[in-house]
């Protein structure tokens, strides 16, 4: 009984939506609890009927999302607050390496100090840990991909880029 007195307040005809916004991919027509939604061509989302007193709803394409973490995304598109990574603490004597970017192939990292000091570690869930490091700054260098480099990283959290072949590293 209810889809039937649902079908007798619906109005006869198809109904268009005219969409000048060049971003705007799909329109959802909130009728109640019902939700409808149609595909913009051509700049316009057709609809077969409609029910009486339905709030209409742009869902607008702003940006792209390529990885795991956590974004933020508005007009102008999406921006990443923080990528995904492995859990890290601080610590006397340890570096914590976060990859914010596609590793380029890279599947290692390593750190290279003035006093001797060398490590090697795998990147797992976008973090590289060293511990045992000198208080002095070092080279950090990605290793299997990219020949990307960083200079003077120390102790503490970092968060990495890679632009082309190289790293682009701020301390947290």
């Amino acid at each position: 009984m209810f889809l039937l007195s649902l079908a007798l307040t619906a109005q006869a005809g198809p109904l268009t939506v005219q969409v000048d916004d060049p971003y705007t991919i799909a329109v959802v027509l909130e009728c109640g609890r019902d939700l409808m939604k149609a595909t913009v061509k051509s700049g316009q989302a057709v609809f077969d009927s409609v029910p009486d007193g339905c709030t209409v709803n742009l869902i607008r394409r702003t940006g792209i999302i390529d990885r795991p973490g956590t974004w933020t995304c508005g007009l102008d598109g999406c921006t990443m607050d923080d990528v995904h990574h492995a859990e890290i603490s601080d610590a006397e004597g340890r570096i914590n390496v976060v990859v914010t970017s596609e590793a380029g192939g890279n599947s290692a990292l390593e750190v290279t100090c003035p006093s001797g000091y060398r490590s090697r570690t795998d990147i797992a869930e976008a973090t590289a840990t060293f511990d045992g490091v000198p208080g002095e700054d070092c080279l950090l260098s990605f290793k299997g991909g990219a020949p990307a480099k960083f200079r003077g990283i120390s102790q503490g959290t970092w968060y990495c880029n890679l632009v082309g072949t190289a790293a682009i590293c701020q301390k947290q």
